[in-house]
């Protein structure tokens, strides 16, 4: 690979791989608001395997520091919240 692709590839990647951890993380809570209904309850079943599976490192992440189990039950709120 030449000098020239390498570096707009570095630099693409420098930019495209944060950007998506930050859309993998933020789209947690519309994904968890279609899956459970505003009380809490399950409302489909059929996802919620494949919901647990696909955010299992948030969800790692979340059970072992109490600000972020804070912050992200506070976004599933907003997200989940009726009027919205």
């Amino acid at each position: 690979m030449s000098e020239k692709k390498e570096s707009r590839f570095i630099r693409f990647a420098n930019l495209a791989i944060p950007l998506l951890l930050v859309i993998y993380i933020l789209s947690f809570g519309p994904a968890a608001a279609f899956v459970f209904a505003p009380d809490g309850m399950v409302e489909k079943p059929e996802y919620l395997d494949g919901l647990l599976t696909f955010y299992a490192p948030i969800l790692w992440c979340t059970k072992r520091n109490d600000f972020l189990n804070e912050l992200f039950r506070q976004y599933f709120e907003f997200c989940n919240s009726p009027d919205t």
